[in-house]
């Protein structure tokens, strides 16, 4: 058990290092479009899959790659009793919970309540909660069965790949065997490569596997040859993006507007009225744009501007932010609203982030950082930002004073 956790800590540490390194600099657009382009064009949804994995796995070196196939086998060997489970043997004491409606499998540190589809909720009514079962809960349907054996044939030797569809088929297995739904939405799934196989195996069954948008997104190769039964997006922009840059299925999309986007504040009429000049809103940032904000900010103070930063409430770095920013106002996040926060500032400035949107849906004044990183603010438009085709002002603009 001790082993088997000091793996899974080293293999998400080794992953999140490769697809989340925020210290690096962005991508060459250039190479994942010739990348992607020279996928063949997958004839069913086990190839989408395995076309959607080589995305992933594009991010990668080669040594991860060798290092997850070797622990795959292990793994694999390790889950063999799995596939010989009968659902009655585990569930015989479990109480059955047929929803026959929806069904809203949660991902962790990510609400839904904002921005999932309110046509979803009235079309099937109230969902039904649940996370995604442990290993403990696995087994097969015999539809499960069939596909990882289709997969294994196609792909013998990709035992890392293979691993992970066996991983989710379980998982969904139990999902589908134990609840009964109509249809299963997921978020925050676009980077699942077992998406496609697994929106097969649920129309299979006449279940729809649904997803929608969870933030504003810009183009990412990890996100390519998507699919699910419906994948909701907030713009016609992003039905573009993903079907002709990432190669994702067609006639999935569906645009709807989430809550988050209906406007969380009202702009005060009189400029002179706001406690703040502006807010930074900081996700994901590297320590060069936090150092970069702060010698900004210190230039609009000199000019007599009040200014205050909120950090992200999961992926900031705040042992530097506090350094640095010393003498500003550093928001609270579990205290202070984002409604709140946007309400009492003049401006609203990111690099990119959902927030930015919700700015601009409230009618409040954006501007786009081409201060901090000026190399990943010119790599906005080729990763396809929708901010930059909205009206915005530039951060360098606004540091030059009236």
């Amino acid at each position: 058990m001790v082993l088997k956790k000091l793996f899974i800590k080293a293999y998400r540490s080794l992953t999140f290092k490769g697809i989340l390194n925020f210290e690096e600099s962005d991508p060459d657009v250039s190479i994942w479009y010739e990348f992607i382009n020279s996928i063949p064009e997958p004839q069913n949804d086990i190839e989408r899959s395995y076309a959607k994995y080589l995305c992933r796995m594009h991010y990668f070196s080669m040594f991860y790659s060798v290092m997850a196939n070797l622990a795959s086998i292990f793994a694999l060997l390790f889950s063999i009793p799995i596939l010989s489970r009968k659902p009655s043997s585990l569930n015989k004491n479990l109480k059955h919970i047929t929803n026959n409606g929806l069904l809203i499998v949660k991902a962790s540190n990510v609400g839904y309540e904002d921005i999932i589809p309110q046509g979803v909720l009235e079309k099937y009514g109230d969902a039904y909660e649940v996370w995604k079962p442990e290993m403990k809960a696995w087994y097969l349907v015999e539809d499960a069965k069939v596909l990882f054996k289709q997969c294994l044939k196609k792909y013998p030797l990709r035992f890392h790949f293979n691993y992970i569809i066996f991983r989710e088929l379980c998982m969904y297995s139990v999902l589908l065997n134990n609840y009964k739904p109509k249809v299963i939405a997921v978020y925050v799934n676009e980077r699942n490569i077992a998406g496609p196989i697994l929106s097969y195996m649920c129309e299979n069954k006449e279940v729809d596997f649904i997803s929608f948008m969870h933030g504003e997104y810009l183009l990412q190769l990890i996100q390519g040859f998507m699919r699910f039964t419906k994948f909701y997006v907030w713009d016609e922009h992003y039905i573009k993006m993903f079907q002709e840059d990432l190669r994702c299925a067609p006639n999935q999309f569906v645009i709807y507007t989430p809550n988050k986007l209906k406007g969380i504040c009202i702009p005060r009429k009189e400029p002179e009225s706001y406690e703040y000049f502006a807010t930074y809103y900081f996700g994901a940032e590297s320590i060069k744009r936090i150092k970069k904000v702060a010698e900004a900010f210190s230039i609009l103070r000199k000019q007599g501007k009040k200014c205050k930063i909120r950090p992200h409430p999961r992926r900031s770095n705040m042992k530097v932010i506090y350094e640095v920013f010393d003498g500003f106002t550093i928001e609270d996040t579990s205290v202070v609203s984002l409604a709140d926060s946007m309400e009492c500032s003049e401006y609203t400035i990111a690099l990119n982030s959902t927030v930015l949107s919700e700015a601009y849906y409230s009618s409040k004044e954006i501007v786009i950082d081409d201060y901090s990183e000026p190399e990943r603010y010119h790599n906005l438009k080729k990763r396809k930002y929708i901010m930059i085709y909205k009206p915005h002002k530039l951060f360098s603009e606004l540091l030059k004073g009236d």
